[in-house]
């Protein structure tokens, strides 16, 4: 869906509102949440949990129990990465629990305020400074060393940073990216110049060299890219200054390259009927694309520079939260698997399932697939993280009204920016009180 935005408001709105209420170990035998074991990942069932294993030694196994929304082709790789985990580390056991996702949360929430819940939860990043505030997850920082938080996309790993602590760790990014068609532009542009001088050069009849989307969510990190931020650590805006002005002519300055969208699908329909060379859009729909205008055509690629920035995409991630109330006895080996899971080998496993890599320094070598995920994770290295705080959901109408105001009534864009700001701050103390409990 192209407003993905909205995937998880629902959601967290539930969540704020259930907040503001105050030997050789056997491969991982899963269940789904009624708790109907299955010896083996069929993809006709949900699957996932554990059953528990009764331990030969009580002194030396250990359990990690796993909740997930994972979809079924993806749960596979799960499975091979536990695997993998017990032939290093036989004694430990797995208890895994699928979930919907639209019932994840809200569970978690209950279950670890209770001091139960699973070792760890994996969810998207947004669900972290809910679960945080609660106390209902750890904070990382201490818990691994440097040399870890390196690896990770910076702009996934910048989702995790809150109230000086990390509180996550990506397993697996999203985001939005410049998609060209090879077939109709053959080489990329360094520079915005660059692209604004190869999309006019390859318009011609039918064929348009490019169009951009300028809708908030398809355009916001471009504000990252010029220095800008759209708010501060608190949530509080930071848009309105002069690199959000810069911001905003930049955006105006889009139709010097082309014809421009605005949270529109018809740019989607001709980039894979072939008529258009180069798109914004997100990487999920990557594999939509290529099917359409041929694999060996579709070329994602990495932001051109604008200025002393670049342009820039919003990056999502999806992260893995360790349980505040996770007892002292299974606490290292669980922290020895969310280590595993950014390792060389368990991001393979995940870009094999067709996940993109939460890590940077990962080679991948294999057929088209592999050099297309290859390149997203390239051109998400240069993204911005999408802002991760409950905070967000009070910007999305305000600033998409802003731009439009500019780009259709020609408003000024520091009057348009003053006026998102105005409106965002009077939301965002009634948003920030009704989550306040009343004494």
């Amino acid at each position: 869906m192209r407003k993905i935005y909205y995937q998880f408001i629902g959601i967290m709105a539930a969540a704020l509102l259930l907040t503001s209420c105050s030997q050789s170990a056997p491969p991982p035998v899963l269940e789904d949440e009624i708790g109907t074991a299955t010896p083996t990942v069929d993809a006709t069932v949900f699957p996932t949990s554990t059953p528990t294993v009764t331990p030969t030694d009580a002194d030396t196994q250990k359990t990690i129990r796993i909740w997930h929304a994972w979809d079924d082709p993806y749960v596979p790789a799960l499975v091979e990465i536990i695997s993998n985990f017990q032939e290093i580390n036989p004694n430990v056991h797995f208890d895994v629990l699928y979930i919907p996702g639209e019932n994840l949360l809200e569970r978690y929430i209950e279950e670890a305020r209770a001091g139960a819940g699973p070792s760890l939860l994996l969810g998207p990043a947004e669900w972290g400074a809910i679960l945080y505030d609660e106390g209902l997850i750890d904070n990382l920082d201490d818990k691994f060393g440097v040399e870890v938080f390196e690896r990770f996309n910076p702009a996934a790993l910048n989702q995790m940073r809150y109230k000086d602590a990390i509180i996550g760790l990506p397993y697996q990014i999203d985001g939005v990216v410049m998609f060209r068609n090879g077939n109709i532009i053959p080489e990329s542009a360094d520079t915005f110049d660059e692209l604004v001088s190869l999309a006019q050069s390859f318009s011609q009849g039918e064929i348009i060299g490019a169009v951009l989307d300028r809708g908030f969510f398809f355009s916001g990190g471009h504000l990252d890219g010029v220095g800008g931020s759209l708010m501060d650590e608190d949530g509080n805006p930071a848009f309105n200054d002069p690199r959000g002005v810069e911001w905003v002519n930049l955006l105006i300055n889009f139709e010097l390259v082309g014809p421009t969208t605005y949270l529109s699908e018809r740019d989607q329909e001709l980039f894979q009927g072939g008529s258009i060379g180069i798109i914004i859009d997100g990487t999920w729909n990557m594999e939509l694309h290529a099917e359409a205008i041929g694999k060996e055509n579709l070329v994602i690629d990495p932001w051109p520079v604008y200025g002393d920035g670049s342009l820039s995409g919003y990056v999502q991630a999806e992260d893995l939260f360790l349980n505040s109330q996770l007892g002292a006895n299974n606490l290292d080996v669980t922290l020895e698997f969310m280590q595993y899971f950014s390792s060389t080998d368990a991001q393979t496993i995940l870009a094999g399932a067709g996940m993109i890599p939460a890590v940077t320094d990962l080679q991948l070598v294999g057929d088209i697939n592999q050099r297309h995920t290859t390149q997203a994770m390239i051109a998400l290295a240069g993204g911005s993280a999408y802002p991760a705080l409950p905070e967000m959901t009070i910007y999305l109408a305000p600033m998409d009204v802003a731009l439009r105001s500019v780009f259709d009534l020609g408003v000024a864009p520091e009057i348009a920016l003053q006026t998102a700001e105005d409106t965002i701050i009077i939301e965002l103390e009634n948003f920030r009180a009704a989550r306040t409990p009343t004494p």
